[in-house]
């Protein structure tokens, strides 16, 4: 796996292109780049989360851990391998383009974790409300299922 291109931004972020392109077949290429980002969690960024439940807020906590991490994968298929180096400086020319700028922005790392956060709490709610539930595991009584049918 050959990095493309890497680039650290003042965001904290670290980026980098790496070829994950393969042989199809004959001449024929997979030509595909992934992306991958990653930012240090930081304090501040909990600190702009409005939370008042403490044990979510440690659970997602936990969840999170240390880095923020992305993966974009780009391809192009069937490419002829005349092509491939063409093709692949392309994509990379692209991807610096058009990503960089975007993923450079100050408050691209606080966006990604607000969005994160989101996704990881509603799973921690999930979680711990099920902890919460009573489980009936000495209940040897039956089940009583006829208010789900009809006379």
């Amino acid at each position: 796996m050959e990095i493309l291109a890497s680039h650290q931004f003042e965001n904290g972020m670290r980026f980098a292109v790496y070829n994950h392109s393969k042989k199809m077949a004959g001449d024929r290429w997979l030509v595909k780049v992934v992306c991958r980002g990653e930012i240090p969690v930081r304090d501040d960024f909990f600190a702009a989360i409005s939370e008042s439940d403490a044990e979510l807020v440690s659970a997602v906590r936990l969840k999170i851990g240390d880095l923020l991490d992305f993966e974009i994968p780009k391809e192009r298929f069937f490419i002829d391998e005349a092509e491939m180096a063409e093709v692949l400086q392309g994509m990379v020319a692209q991807v610096n383009q058009n990503m960089v700028t975007y993923l450079e922005n100050p408050e691209f790392p606080q966006r990604l974790f607000n969005k994160r956060y989101a996704e990881i709490r509603q799973a921690c709610v999930v979680e711990l409300g099920y902890k919460k539930i009573k489980h009936a595991e000495d209940d040897d009584t039956m089940t009583d299922f006829s208010g789900c049918f009809k006379d």
